[in-house]
């Protein structure tokens, strides 16, 4: 019987079904593409899944094939490693973006001098006069 095929706008319980996993076996496939989409992005930062080198999303698709089999789950296609890799990196890529993002109180720019807010005595720091 041929594999089945899934779209890039399948949702994550068809991909699930076309996976033949079970909800904790594909909760453990979530967890390996989630830490190996960390792993190449540290090898190749800013890149999207679809632009990674073909030898690195070989080579990630043979590691998540021997991580699923280390625990008994049975393998995946290549379309549903693809499907959810473009997520996964996506996701790291979010992640990395967020955790280097300056906070914004401390590049905020200085608000302008304003009288009332600033020279009233009965006024707390920063907050105007109710």
């Amino acid at each position: 019987m041929p594999v089945p095929k899934i779209r890039r706008n399948s949702t994550v319980e068809e991909a699930r079904a076309a996976s033949g996993h079970t909800n904790y076996q594909w909760a453990s496939f979530y967890r390996f593409t989630r830490e190996e989409a960390r792993r190449i992005l540290e090898a190749c930062p800013g890149r999207t899944w679809t632009n990674m080198p073909a030898p690195l999303r070989t080579q990630t698709f043979e590691r998540i094939q021997v991580l699923l089999a280390s625990e008994g789950i049975p393998g995946v296609s290549e379309d549903i490693v693809n499907w959810r890799m473009v997520i996964a990196v996506r996701d790291a890529l979010r992640e990395t973006a967020s955790q280097s993002a300056p906070d914004g109180k401390e590049n905020a720019r200085p608000r302008p001098f304003d009288p009332v807010r600033d020279l009233d005595p009965n006024c707390e720091q920063g907050e105007p006069p109710a």
